[in-house]
């Protein structure tokens, strides 16, 4: 039986690794999708998914599976506040570096820290 339980999403390593990603200016930032139609821009749910090894499907098909299943290991990472990342790349168009701070931070600590997901062990 399932049941609802606290649990860490993001291991420290991965945000760790996310951050260094973000910092680390080996990606160009793009707006509006995970990755540009050619290929060269990523938003920074993009960067996370590139760095974990999570296929983005091809660059020309937005409805792609594999674009389907990076949006599930993005949410299944960060719970609710993959869309707060979202936000804050394409609507506020803030940097890599201060999206990074925002990862970093108390508030995004806060996030991950109650997000729920299911676990699988019996009651």
């Amino acid at each position: 039986m399932k049941k609802k339980k606290r649990m860490p999403l993001m291991t420290p390593e991965q945000r760790s690794s996310f951050i260094d990603a973000l910092r680390s200016g080996r990606y160009k930032q793009g707006r509006g999708m995970m990755i540009s139609l050619d290929g060269q821009r990523l938003c920074c749910l993009g960067v996370l998914c590139k760095i974990n090894h999570i296929a983005l499907g091809n660059v020309n098909d937005c409805v792609s599976d594999e674009r389907a299943n990076a949006y599930e290991y993005v949410k299944s990472l960060l719970g609710d506040a993959w869309s707060d990342l979202l936000h804050a790349n394409d609507k506020q168009s803030l940097s890599f570096n201060e999206i990074a701070d925002i990862v970093e931070g108390p508030a995004f600590t806060r996030a991950l820290s109650t997000a729920i997901r299911d676990d699988d062990d019996d009651e």
